[in-house]
């Protein structure tokens, strides 16, 4: 998978997502379900959480933007 857009570093520390995530095909299904839901009207909360430096913030951040998939 790769975010359409982003930059390199790793997120946190330049405020940009990485321009691949590796390893993050099922945390990117359901985060893009829920976008779904959350764009179709629906309300509710979400949690991102886990130890420093794993990519929760570029996870977050290239859920948000448009993607291209690249396998």
């Amino acid at each position: 998978m790769r975010c359409a857009r982003g930059g390199p570093g790793d997120g946190a520390a330049t405020g940009t997502a990485p321009t691949e995530l590796f390893g993050r095909r099922e945390e990117t299904a359901v985060l893009d379900g829920l976008l779904s839901q959350a764009r179709g009207g629906s309300g509710g909360a979400l949690v991102v959480w886990g130890e420093p430096g794993i990519g929760k913030s570029a996870l977050a951040t290239c859920t948000a933007r448009p993607r291209t998939s690249s396998g």
